[in-house]
């Protein structure tokens, strides 16, 4: 597997809104179609899921949907050796309000995709109550495997590493259920709140 380091500055909508709020691990690096921003923010900078994905989504990209043990791989291998390896980061796996938490095709990606269980979950975790929106944050640490944790996508009580994720579109003559070159068929199809049809 290889994955190739890049530095770079934050997009410029992202700079003029949270520039006071970055510090830490932010890079970006590519694994296959993709290109990754790994951000670390200040420990007070205490911005919900839902902020955290319209960041993502007014750069063009979404929070990292991992569908593949793969690309899970890559993501964890590069944040344990550049991003002193151990974190908690935002991705873009959430379940909507009103769902069952402990059934996995209730939890979709950003990318419209089903969570299969590729990664597992913390111990006592999925355990927000089904009658509220949840985001989910992956648990990265050196030789362990990486955990998911969900909780309350419109609150927040810690800081808010993030991981955003950015892939090629389709073109207009693609199949009507799928918003992004994926790894697996769309079943629900999350469109970016910029999204256009092309011509």
């Amino acid at each position: 597997m290889t994955v190739t380091v890049a530095m770079s500055w934050i997009p410029i909508a992202l700079v003029s809104l949270y520039i006071l709020c970055i510090f830490g691990c932010n890079v970006q690096f590519n694994y296959k179609s993709s290109t990754y921003t790994v951000i670390t923010t200040k420990p007070d900078t205490l911005l919900p899921w839902v902020n955290i994905s319209k960041i993502c989504k007014s750069s063009g990209g979404f929070l990292a949907s991992l569908t593949s043990v793969n690309e899970t791989e890559a993501v964890v291998e590069f944040v344990t050796e550049q991003c002193s390896g151990v974190g908690i980061y935002m991705i873009g796996l959430s379940r909507q309000s009103g769902l069952e938490r402990n059934i996995s095709e209730n939890w979709i990606w950003e990318t419209g995709e089903v969570f299969t269980g590729d990664i597992s979950w913390s111990t006592n975790d999925p355990n927000i109550p089904n009658l509220i929106f949840s985001g989910v944050r992956i648990y990265i640490r050196k030789n362990k495997p990486p955990e998911l944790r969900d909780f309350n996508a419109e609150k927040s009580n810690i800081p808010n590493n993030y991981i955003c994720e950015f892939k090629k579109r389709l073109d207009a003559n693609s199949a009507p259920n799928t918003c992004y070159e994926t790894l697996r068929q769309c079943v629900r199809c999350r469109r970016p709140d910029n999204y256009k049809k092309l011509k």
